[in-house]
């Protein structure tokens, strides 16, 4: 039997040139530590990250052999949501805890007959679509700390959220002196 070739290592969105093949995951498949995937040409790797993950598109797996396989998020059926009161819906989708992508004009989330009923009702215009789905990521109970992250893309909103883990040091690093500030 034929040994896989592992990726141990991601490189980030901009940091590499050069990859000859590309592997298409969905939002959950592009969380992960330790998985076999295959490129879309067919060839089988090994996955074995030191910690969970999230990739983003055109991010990079570098495989033992020294190739790189590039990241490709896959088209999901989604529910694409838009209207007046766009603060208002993103504010029901997410008391539900369902992943949101937030837009400049519009909402997507997975498709879910509930949700759906529910954003009708509130006056949200939903039609389904199929298209990569990159939701915020609020990561709760995880420190918001120094990880990097690709830039946003065009006409797209990112909103990060700092979590304070109380009884600790404050992230005085990440965050703006205010009022409350020692600085």
């Amino acid at each position: 039997m034929r040994k896989l070739p592992i990726a141990a290592e991601v490189l980030r969105a901009g940091t590499w040139t050069g990859a000859a093949e590309k592997v298409e995951l969905t939002h959950a498949e592009r969380h992960l530590r330790r998985k076999r995937l295959v490129t879309d040409s067919g060839r089988a790797f090994r996955v074995d990250l030191p910690e969970k993950t999230r990739l983003f598109e055109k991010d990079a797996f570098r495989l033992s052999d020294g190739s790189l396989v590039e990241v490709v998020p896959a088209r999901e059926d989604l529910l694409e949501v838009t209207g007046r009161d766009l603060l208002r819906l993103a504010w029901h989708v997410g008391h539900r805890r369902a992943p949101c992508q937030i837009e400049s004009g519009r909402l997507l989330v997975p498709q879910d007959s509930v949700l759906e009923a529910l954003l009708k009702g509130l006056g949200g215009k939903v039609k389904s679509v199929s298209e990569p789905f990159e939701p915020e990521d609020g990561m709760p109970g995880r420190a918001p700390a120094k990880v990097a992250h690709p830039e946003p893309k065009h006409g797209k909103l990112h909103v990060e959220s700092h979590v304070s883990h109380g009884g600790g040091e404050a992230d005085e690093d990440i965050l703006p002196p205010g009022p409350s500030s020692n600085a």
